[in-house]
């Protein structure tokens, strides 16, 4: 094996290391937010209660762009898990590298792989922020609804969220006993069971739901007979609530997870690509060790994932007449332990396994006025830490293929520490009854610190940096009529700068990332309220961009992550709703993005990009469904709803600048029919995915001349339910 073809394999080690509707018009405020229905006569008549903005108010008063989804909506379409969410939500992409996830918004997301960096959109489980992506992946089960954000949130939700927000909300307990659930069987042996139960007193409701979710997975091995691409998911979540008062009130919840799914383990070579016989594993290996297809695929080293983690939150409200008080506490830990086989093939050329685990801490005060005023207000304060250690062991084998001994090439163990601090407020001003002006901003001090071990050098690493950032926001609403609104903003948005522990160039520190965004867009509701649209028009400056970069040169690998980059985004988003009445709806969702990247550092030539589109950024994506429910009298209903789904081209993340990190456009169609007995109380459900069996990536991995890595994603899957909700 020739020199290059062994730094090139150091140099894939090193890059593959690791670091998560429509709504009437009418405002409504409190501490907490009204439960929307869950029929889906009224998630089409758009009456859904969010919190987006620290308040309860409806979706369509939101003077931003959100798409919603509640929990009912998403059983009536199939979704089970937070990948899936994206074919529904034009403007957010998802992909999965083995052990890393990535999460973009209007193209913004994050490519560093190190605990010292942070995911440049903020997710959070009932107001509990999740400081990993990873974290954000997995089966949503229990849910009220989901609520994304798109645009930066440098006000409400401050650091990481220059891309947006992901708002995941589980349903609350009740006074009233409540028990709900459901059993399915489905392709490739899947198993899956979900349930509910709630109930109290005027005191005290306690809700307890838990999921399991069990497939064999896709992508047969043919090496040694497994299925890989699986899934095996526990969670349980409890939930309480204690009133003992009218105007206080605590909720506590807890949510335990153990994830040993495998989606995007059925990593490949790619065997028609890499040709050069002393460089190429496509070569060097034979026929016999590679894959068949996609599908049927051939790999020796072990392959697995196992994900564990905890959220734990409490959130205190306390109504004092004019103002209320909220304070909301967090807590989340996250432990993983992967093995993957970075060759792609059944020969003994390289490994890697990884150990991390990440812990958290956060606490917000909210102080905000109540009821509707000439001016409104809220004021905030939020406090949080982590704390994180990584362990990467990457295993190379320099004379294979004729050697089988295998040589440690990085041995690492990282530390990485983070401390926030932040006041924000905000004010709403109604100049009239139709026109409001509202003004906002933050203050945010972070502060990170990281080490690292490099056991076969010996050689040490560590940083610490600060940052300081104000953030403001403009807003301008004008409602013409009770159905109609407009609306303009201006916001900015702040990431922290962070540490790479995987730097070679002694120079760990990267800085941090902002954006400007500018917006403007219209919700209306027309023809008696038969018709939504929502539209909207955005363009963003990106500027010092976090991305990471790697370059062999003069026999050395050199990895970064630099603040050069900076991006241009700009586009258009339209959603259309109609109901046409005797139980038929069509709905419509269209996301329009052109991204420019400049000044971008190539981490395979050395040079300068200019004018790409940024990764995880398809210029077009967007869904169209039709639902139709019809009474069959005594024997109950049936609602049908059918839906496609597309992007356009995309760009993987990991090796961004490569050539071949790409997939083509993606169609997908999915179906579901359910049949509800006449008393409503038991159903009968059938749910079918990419009902055309298409092949698509979900991670492109291009190390050309060296290898070309990839994973797809789930073929046509079938899957049948039965349910009941007492």
């Amino acid at each position: 094996m020739t020199k290059s073809r062994i730094l090139l394999a150091l140099g894939t080690a090193w890059l593959a290391m690791p670091g998560v509707v429509q709504a009437q018009t009418a405002d409504t405020t409190g501490t907490t937010a009204a439960a929307p229905s869950d029929t889906a006569g009224s998630a089409a008549a758009g009456e859904i209660t969010v919190t987006a903005r620290r308040r309860a108010e409806t979706a369509q008063s939101v003077p931003a762009s959100l798409n919603v989804m509640t929990g009912a909506q998403m059983a009536r379409i199939g979704l089970t898990d937070t990948f899936q969410l994206q074919n529904n939500t034009p403007g957010l992409a998802i992909s999965v590298a083995d052990r890393e996830v990535n999460v973009a918004i209007r193209g913004i997301g994050n490519n560093v792989r190190s605990i010292g960096a942070d995911p440049s959109n903020a997710a959070s489980i009932n107001g509990v922020y999740l400081p990993r992506a990873a974290m954000v992946l997995g089966q949503m089960f229990d849910v009220e609804r989901v609520e994304v954000l798109k645009g930066p949130q440098g006000t409400l939700y401050g650091r990481n969220a220059t891309g947006g927000a992901i708002n995941m909300i589980g349903k609350m307990p009740t006074k009233d006993f409540e028990a709900d659930g459901y059993v399915g069987y489905g392709s490739y042996n899947m198993v899956r069971a979900e349930g509910g139960v709630s109930g109290g007193n005027d005191l005290i409701q306690v809700r307890v739901a838990a999921n399991y979710a069990r497939s064999d997975g896709y992508t047969y091995n043919l090496y040694n007979g497994t299925q890989l691409d699986n899934t095996n998911y526990t969670g349980v979540r409890g939930t309480i609530t204690l009133t003992p008062t009218s105007n206080l009130k605590a909720t506590a919840f807890w949510q335990h997870s153990v994830d040993d799914s495998g989606l995007g383990y059925g990593i490949s070579l790619d065997p028609s690509l890499g040709t050069e016989a002393s460089d190429s594993y496509a070569s060097l290996a034979p026929a016999d060790a590679q894959r068949v297809d996609p599908r049927h695929i051939r790999v020796n080293s072990p392959m697995y994932s196992r994900r564990r983690g905890d959220v734990g939150g409490l959130t205190v409200d306390w109504n004092l007449g004019a103002v209320a008080v909220r304070s909301i506490s967090g807590y989340t830990w996250y432990g993983d332990a992967d093995s993957q086989d970075t060759d792609g093939t059944a020969y003994d050329f390289e490994y890697q396994k990884t150990n991390q685990t990440y812990r958290s801490w956060s606490e917000e005060l909210q102080l905000f006025s109540t009821g509707k005023h000439k001016l409104e207000w809220l004021l905030g304060m939020f406090l949080y830490g982590d704390s994180g250690t990584e362990n990467i062991d990457y295993e190379y084998n320099p004379g294979a293929p004729t050697s089988t001994n295998y040589s440690p090439a990085a041995l690492i163990n990282t530390a990485a520490q983070s401390a926030s601090q932040a006041v924000y407020g905000q004010l709403t001003y109604h100049v009239t009854n139709s026109f409001a002006a509202i003004v906002g901003g933050r203050y945010t001090h972070d502060h990170k610190s990281g080490q690292r071990f490099q056991t076969i050098d010996k050689s040490a690493l560590s940083a610490e940096l600060s940052n300081d950032r104000f953030t403001p926001s403009f807003q301008l609403q004008w409602k013409p009529s009770s159905t109609v609104m407009f609306y303009a903003n201006a916001v900015e948005g702040y990431k922290s700068g962070g540490i790479n522990g995987q730097d070679t160039t002694g120079n760990p520190v990267f800085g941090p990332e902002k954006v400007w965004s500018y917006e403007g867009g219209m919700k209306g509701r027309f023809f008696d309220r038969r018709l939504t649209i929502n539209a909207a028009g955005f363009y963003m400056d990106y500027s010092h961009i976090q991305f990471r970069s790697g370059l062999v040169t003069a026999g050395v690998m050199k990895v970064a992550v630099n603040n050069a980059a900076s991006a241009k985004i700009a586009g258009g988003e339209l959603s259309a709703d109609y109901n046409f009445g005797n139980g038929f709806s069509l709905n419509s969702n269209f996301t329009y993005l052109h991204s420019d990247v400049s000044n971008y550092f190539s981490a395979s030539t050395g040079t300068v990009i200019n004018g790409r589109s940024l990764p995880l950024a398809p210029t077009w994506s967007g869904s169209v469904g039709a639902d139709y429910t019809r009474s069959l009298g005594k024997i109950g209903s049936v609602d049908a709803h059918v839906e496609y789904t597309y992007r356009s081209r995309i760009i993987f993340p990991f090796t961004y600048d490569a050539t071949q990190n790409t997939d083509g456009p993606l169609g997908l169609v999915n179906a579901t029919i359910r049949w509800t007995h006449p008393n409503g109380r038991f159903y009968v459900e059938g749910i079918g995915r990419n009902l055309t069996d298409k092949l698509y990536r979900v991670n492109r991995e291009d190390f050309l001349p060296s290898e070309e890595l990839e994973a797809f994603g789930a073929p046509r899957t079938v899957e049948l339910r039965i349910g009941f909700k007492i």
